[in-house]
């Protein structure tokens, strides 16, 4: 009964060791494929950020191409008005000629306004000089009939007949 037992556990053994060397085969295959998968999945997070930073890139750069392209159709029309005028040299010569004119015609204005305010500023001058004169010369009047008032108002001051001449008795 021994042997028989011993040969059951043998057997058991043996077929515990058999799903053991299985078990241990699947686990490792199990394990390769989880390896292989955590490889894809890294694989595929990189191509996710290198596509990303693809995109992000390909953003900027058409930033980039639209701020160059505007850029660009602005100075094609800054030279397009250049060549423009450029092309009408005579018409803006003409234009130019023309405001000289008016200028000089002014000018000759101002001129002919300067030499009449000349005149005037003369004039006025002659007079206030001639009016100074005079001032003077009616300030001496004015001075010597005042002397001649108080010799005369002393004069008659001493007959007692007239006041002084500030209204005073004497």
């Amino acid at each position: 009964m021994n042997n028989k037992c011993m040969t059951r556990q043998i057997q058991a053994a043996e077929k515990v060791e058999k799903q053991l060397y299985k078990l241990g085969k699947q686990y490792k295959k199990v394990l390769e494929q989880v390896q292989n998968m955590e490889q894809e999945l890294g694989s595929a997070q990189v191509r996710a950020n290198s596509t990303e930073t693809a995109r992000q890139t390909e953003c900027a750069e058409q930033q980039c191409s639209e701020a160059q392209t505007s850029h660009l159709e602005r100075r094609v029309k800054e030279l397009q008005e250049q060549l423009q005028q450029a092309s009408k040299p005579v018409d803006e010569m003409a234009l130019l000629k023309q405001q000289n004119e008016t200028q000089m015609k002014e000018l000759a204005k101002l001129d002919v306004e300067k030499a009449e305010l000349e005149k005037k500023l003369k004039a006025l001058e002659v007079e206030h000089q001639k009016a100074q004169e005079r001032c003077s010369s009616t300030e001496g009047k004015i001075q010597t009939t005042s002397n001649t008032s108080r010799r005369w108002g002393w004069r008659w001051g001493r007959c007692g007949d007239v006041e002084n001449w500030d209204g005073s008795s004497p």
